[in-house]
């Protein structure tokens, strides 16, 4: 049994988070013994406690980092570890500052875009993310990129194309039992769901921009809940408090996917200026609700089976006109696009083919020599 240190030491639960739950249920039924570095006291290492995930952990304390560099290395030692996996830039560099002292294979999963993720920040900052990334990639046997989209990215950026290999996030199908043909638009109004980080990068003041316009343009009624948290929660609440949007719109915080009820929706949409991938949007299409999404990143590769339903990035006309076209389309047409889009994801975003396509990465490097 080979011995593997998942990684990652961000400070968010998103998408990467779920992946990594994935390989954790998973790796042990390839013959894999899986073990856990996170940092210490992160949203994750809440909901792991919260979930009683028993994986053997190591907590990343960065406000004492000598120490903590020290300790992981003991602890690498200790546990036999074959191979290391990072997620995330953050992680990509504590792995590298360890420095540890018998050579070890390493393979890092990158989530997303090193400039656009940090949408908002200082320049130099995303700048000095992205050369971090294309430094490091020496140090690692094999990039795993989430989507086609990211993988130019990097190459682009000059990581060697022959380093990063595209295997799409996975969902466990188990948690998504197939559905029944529904009707939409109850009360004659138009549901309207979202889920992201309040992030600048998740674009949700054009959903809002849409919402007020869709109202203006065609009378409709339309009922909006967004769940998530993030620095820009308070900027949206001024808005939606300045255009009246009170009673349309609603902030829900954040909430597992798996407790929202989608039923109540007839359309999702993912407004973002940028995805690596877009996890919600599968979900949402394995919930069956028909999904309008920016034509950006990984979604187009997800929403292509339903390439009428994206529209160009920060084009607000353009998503206006999509919800109210979906409004005037009738249940049975509706459906057939809600169970062509599942019957898609479900094929090409698994997690049977994810763990499958991980695993391979993780038998050629295991079998590498390791050269530092």
């Amino acid at each position: 049994m080979k011995h593997v240190l998942i990684m990652d030491v961000g400070k968010d639960l998103g998408g990467a988070e779920t992946y990594i739950m994935q390989l954790i249920n998973g790796l042990p039924l390839e013959d894999y013994q899986c073990f856990l570095c996170i940092r210490a006291q992160s949203a994750f290492a809440e909901y792991l406690e919260k979930q009683c995930i028993n994986t053997d952990k190591f907590y990343f304390d960065f406000s004492c980092p000598a120490t903590s560099l020290k300790q992981l290395r003991q602890f690498v030692e200790e546990k036999n570890i074959d191979l290391i996996h990072c997620n995330g830039i953050n992680s990509m560099i504590v792995f590298r500052s360890a420095q540890f002292t018998a050579p070890i294979s390493a393979i890092a999963t990158i989530h997303g875009d090193a400039v656009q993720d940090r949408m908002g920040r200082p320049v130099i900052e995303r700048m000095l993310f992205a050369k971090a990334e294309i430094f490091l990639n020496q140090y690692f046997k094999k990039y795993i990129a989430v989507s086609a989209d990211l993988k130019t990215r990097l190459v682009n950026r000059g990581v060697p194309e022959k380093k990063v290999i595209v295997i799409h996030n996975g969902v466990d199908l188990n948690q998504y039992p197939p559905k029944e043909e529904r009707c939409h638009f109850a009360e004659r109004t138009v549901h309207i769901l979202s889920i992201g980080r309040l992030e600048k990068v998740k674009n949700y003041e054009l959903l809002l921009s849409a919402v007020e316009s869709c109202i203006r343009k065609a009378n409709l009624r339309i009922h909006c809940d967004i769940y998530g948290t993030g620095s820009q929660l308070q900027a949206l609440q001024k808005i939606i408090a300045a255009r009246e949007l009170n009673k349309t719109v609603t902030l829900k915080g954040y909430v597992v996917s798996s407790a929202i009820d989608y039923s109540a929706y007839d359309i999702y949409v993912q407004p973002s200026h940028y995805e690596s991938f877009g996890l919600a949007v599968v979900e949402a299409m394995l919930n069956r609700v028909l999904c309008l999404t920016s034509s950006v990143g990984g979604m187009r590769e997800i929403n292509a089976v339903n390439s009428k339903c994206c529209f160009a990035d920060n084009d607000m006309d353009a998503l206006t006109d999509l919800i109210i076209w979906v409004s005037n389309l009738s249940d049975s047409y509706l459906n057939k696009l809600e169970q062509n889009a599942e019957k898609y994801v479900r094929t090409n975003f698994n997690h049977i083919r994810m763990l499958k396509e991980t695993m391979a990465v993780y038998e050629q490097c295991c079998r590498q020599e390791v050269v530092r």
